[in-house]
C-alpha cells in the first residue's frame, strides 16, 4: 500500500489545517489556487487529487469559519 506522507512524514490533512490556520490572521478570504500550490509545493508526491484537497480545504475553513475565495485561476 502506498503511504500518502509527504518526504517528512507529514499527512495531507495535516499540512491543509496548518495552512488553513495559517491565514486566521489574514482578512482576505482563503485562496484555493494559493493553498493548492502550497500544499503541492510542501507534499509533491501526494497522491490525491485537486478536488479531494479542495474538499479538505473546505472543511478547515469551515473549521476555522474562514472565508474561501473558490474561484480557480489554473487552466
Amino acid at each position: 500500500m502506498r503511504t500518502l506522507l509527504g518526504l517528512d512524514g507529514r499527512l495531507p490533512s495535516d499540512v491543509v489545517n496548518h495552512y488553513v490556520h495559517s491565514r486566521l490572521s489574514y482578512s482576505q478570504p482563503l485562496s484555493i489556487d494559493r493553498a493548492l500550490l502550497a500544499i503541492r509545493t510542501v507534499l509533491p508526491n501526494c497522491e490525491l487529487s485537486d478536488p479531494k484537497l479542495i474538499r479538505m480545504l473546505e472543511a478547515a475553513a469551515a473549521k476555522y469559519r474562514i472565508k474561501i475565495d473558490g474561484r480557480m485561476h489554473r487552466n
